[in-house]
């Protein structure tokens, strides 16, 4: 079986999978290129390839109407959603990817951007490394912060990754309330949280993170109208996904001081818009998109990955198949 990864994949996986595939491995990064779908489709049909992992590529439509040999496309992520899915299943190719990859590195961004708010780090930091820093005692007047032990947190969304920003929380002391009308109280209590609704736990928090999945663009929950109703004191942490929050609302909201800060590794666009009424504010902060960046994402994803694979070429269940319907066709 030939296998064209386009995905960082580790070397001890790429090495477990040469011993029985021929493996042709090109990572899109670090240069951040992306394959042409239709460019890549002849690629996999000229090079007779029968199985693709992507990270970040788009394999649509036209790529599967030119690959007629490939059977199997894996992604390295939670969602997939830059891959045509019905018209994969249409063709008898099964689409795996790799849930939870990133759920511990997300979580802990998260709780490092609750100190870096509480703490005021950044704006530490700034003061520092500008010159401002020219009393001993300025900071002490102008830099005062929070403890975080013993405040609440509050937790929208309480799927996986809520569930471990939870656990994380609870280890240093803080207060955990969440909010998931998918979920029963009676699941939150593993972690340490207290089941809430919306309007307490915004009346209530400390820190207010966001864990929710994709949403409308025209319709996001955290509006004006939803940040009116958090404390004056209280800082926002999204890391779940751009549109869960209008960001024009929320900068009104930290410049009005109707909330005292927020801080966000999502955004609309990658890099973020010069002109995001979010730049330059003193007490937001901007991280790009690189809560679940780590090594051992990577490494992860590499052995969920191998595992996906190695079950697509010996005709076994695949672990982590997004297509069930495919089986369907491909036993026809």
């Amino acid at each position: 079986m030939k296998v064209l990864i386009l995905a960082p994949f580790t070397k001890h996986a790429l090495d477990q999978l040469r011993q029985s595939y021929e493996i042709t491995h090109e990572s899109w990064l670090p240069d951040g290129i992306l394959q042409d779908p239709i460019d890549l489709g002849n690629r996999l049909n000229d090079e007779n390839f029968q199985a693709l992992v992507v990270e970040g590529d788009f394999v649509l439509k036209e790529t599967f109407e030119l690959a007629p040999n490939l059977g199997f496309v894996g992604v390295c992520r939670g969602t997939t959603s830059q891959i045509d899915i019905q018209d994969a299943t249409t063709h008898g190719i099964r689409i795996a990817n790799t849930p939870g990859r990133n759920i511990h590195a997300v979580a802990e961004h998260t709780i490092g951007l609750i100190y870096a708010l509480g703490r005021r780090i950044a704006e530490s930091d700034s003061y520092v490394q500008s010159g401002e820093w020219s009393s001993p005692l300025g900071a002490y007047n102008t830099l005062r912060s929070t403890e975080i032990n013993n405040k609440v947190l509050g937790i929208v969304g309480f799927g996986n990754i809520g569930h471990a920003v939870a656990s994380l929380a609870n280890a240093i002391g803080l207060n955990v309330l969440t909010y998931d009308p998918k979920v029963l109280p009676s699941e939150t209590e593993r972690n340490g949280a207290i089941w809430s609704d919306l309007n307490f736990l915004l009346e209530s928090s400390d820190f207010v993170s966001v864990h929710i999945g994709n949403q409308a663009p025209d319709d996001p929950l955290f509006d004006a109208e939803i940040l009116s109703k958090m404390k004056r004191s209280a800082f926002l942490i999204n890391t779940s996904t751009p549109d869960a929050v209008d960001h024009h609302a929320l900068a009104a909201a930290v410049k009005q001081r109707q909330i005292s800060g927020a801080a966000l590794d999502v955004h609309p666009t990658h890099p973020l818009e010069p002109n995001s009424p979010l730049l330059g504010l003193s007490n937001v902060i901007l991280t790009p998109h690189i809560a679940g960046a780590t090594e051992e994402t990577i490494e992860r994803h590499s052995e969920m990955m191998v595992e996906n694979l190695l079950a697509f070429a010996s005709n076994e269940e695949i672990p982590f198949l997004v297509n069930p319907a495919v089986l369907e066709i491909v036993s026809e």
